[in-house]
């Protein structure tokens, strides 16, 4: 029998959650999205307001932003009804949410996968929804002192702050207990807090003052998705899929956050912002970056296993499990990591952090799991000589933080000043020569290496090997590196 589902979704998710100025604001955006947008939250809605023929598609998984519903039973829904539904709820949220932007589908089939797949997938829904916020701007009026791009209505906190209708409904989320709070643990009351937390490994006595934002999806689900709702021998792995997926996304944070905390801590050194789905974005202390991203991707591509199992234990022909196996193996993580000082702006690290993550895609077209980082301590993005964007392979990071592979010489043998000095050196050479003749690598790899093999030469006492294909990025990540030098400076900004 088919089954009519309504998918209504908030926009641009981490755009609206990233817009306040304060932490407290953006955790109570996190946390007023998480709980109106609930299962519990949605079929209590429903129950209230009549709407008895509908209920949560529960196949659909519990995502942060996401609600889904479907006919209970075998009731049969009319469109005319189902559209009255979809804008009540569209309103509701809109009113719960007033600073989201939301669309949505209806769209009639047997499972959810499958009217995802053709209303997204094949762009084919049967009717399609949008809802802009109900917010705007007016010229004359204060700005809301929570986000600065809305105009404030009211007062708050003995009036020191005047916020807007978005960031009141923040506001009144930002004073429960509940988000000072994830797991087990403390989350910090704002980003200069979270710098200075310690987490596994940290150094005593170095300064601490940065933040890294990450931001994180995955690569090859659709696509796999889509080839699952073609088989109906694959009718239970279709119906669960979507909420394994979320699931192995929350597992593979939690594993990450235990990779870096301190030893009986309850000081929690990440943030999780959102998590829905493949995709997610927090904020982690800089030092603990790197681990955190490398052990995230690890528990991530796990969920490669439980996918191999259904397709192994399915009635298939072995040249569709054959085809099946080759998307499960392309299944990987995309990461992009922005360090900052805790004072930047958190809605320009971001849609920076966003920007690394395409880049992290695009490197390896989607087929295997990357990180892509920037530096904006080292004033990322605005040299005229070096890249502002790196990217390295999980497998060669995951294998030099494990010490399966060697960490390069720049990295684990230069303390923070000679990697600065040997970064301004390259510099240097790049200022001194002409472009036309960094445009051809082979010359330009030779002459700058010979350049910085006799400086090294000059001025260190060990034998430092260089690798000049892959120099500027090794500096570049050096800073935060877990085995690079535990004195690095942390004086920049």
């Amino acid at each position: 029998m088919e089954n009519t589902y309504i998918d209504i979704g908030a926009k641009r998710i981490q755009t609206w959650l990233s817009k306040p100025v304060k932490l407290k604001y953006i955790r109570g955006g996190s946390f007023l999205l998480q709980n109106e947008t609930s299962q519990s939250t949605i079929q209590k809605w429903l129950q209230d307001e009549g709407f008895v023929e509908f209920e949560v598609a529960d196949e659909a998984g519990d995502i942060d932003g996401v609600v889904v519903l479907k006919n209970s039973g075998a009731q049969t829904i009319t469109d005319e009804r189902a559209d009255e539904v979809a804008r009540k709820l569209l309103l509701h949220l809109n009113d719960k949410l007033p600073g989201v932007e939301w669309s949505g589908w209806r769209c009639r089939a047997h499972t959810f996968l499958e009217s995802y797949q053709l209303a997204v997938m094949a762009e084919d829904p049967d009717e399609s929804y949008e809802l802009v916020p109900s917010i705007s701007e007016f010229s004359g009026l204060s700005s809301c002192t929570g986000c600065k791009s809305e105009p404030s209505i009211r007062s708050v906190d003995n009036k020191e702050e005047n916020l807007g209708k978005d960031c009141l409904t923040r506001f009144e989320n930002a004073k429960s207990d509940d988000i000072s709070w994830w797991m087990d643990w403390s989350i910090a009351k704002d980003f200069d807090e979270l710098a200075r937390r310690r987490g596994k490994d940290s150094i005593e006595g170095s300064l601490r003052n940065h933040v890294a934002t990450i931001s994180a999806d995955g690569n090859s689900i659709g696509a796999l998705f889509n080839k699952f709702s073609k088989y109906t021998e694959l009718a239970e792995t279709k119906a669960e899929a979507a909420k394994w997926l979320t699931y192995c996304t929350e597992i593979a944070v939690y594993n990450a956050t235990l990779e870096v905390q301190g030893k009986d801590d309850g000081d929690c050194v990440v943030i999780p912002h959102y998590i829905g789905g493949d995709d997610l974005l927090v904020s982690v202390t800089a030092d603990q970056a790197w681990t955190f991203a490398v052990e995230l991707i690890r528990s991530f591509e796990e969920v490669k296993e439980y996918y191999f199992d259904e397709i192994s234990g399915a009635s298939l022909r072995e040249d569709v499990k054959e085809e099946l196996e080759n998307l499960v193996s392309e299944i990987s993580l995309g990461v992009g990591i922005v360090f900052s000082h805790y004072s930047y702006p958190f809605y320009e690290c971001r849609r920076k952090a966003e920007e690394a993550l395409s880049r992290a895609k695009q490197a390896t077209r989607g087929k295997k799991s990357a990180i892509c980082w920037m530096d904006l301590t080292e004033g990322g993005g605005e040299s005229d000589y070096t890249e502002d964007k790196y990217v390295i392979l999980y497998k060669d990071a995951a294998d030099q933080i494990n010490g399966v592979r060697d960490v390069p010489d720049a990295i684990s043998k230069l303390n923070s000043s000679a990697q600065h000095n040997l970064r301004n050196q390259m510099i240097v050479w790049m200022q001194e020569h002409d472009e036309k003749v960094r445009e051809s690598s082979t010359r330009w790899l030779e002459e700058c290496s010979d350049y910085l093999k006799k400086w090294i030469e000059r001025t260190r006492d060990e034998e430092i090997k260089i690798d000049i294909s892959t120099l500027e990025a090794d500096l570049h990540r050096a800073r935060w590196w877990p085995t690079g030098d535990g004195g690095k400076d942390e004086s920049a900004s």
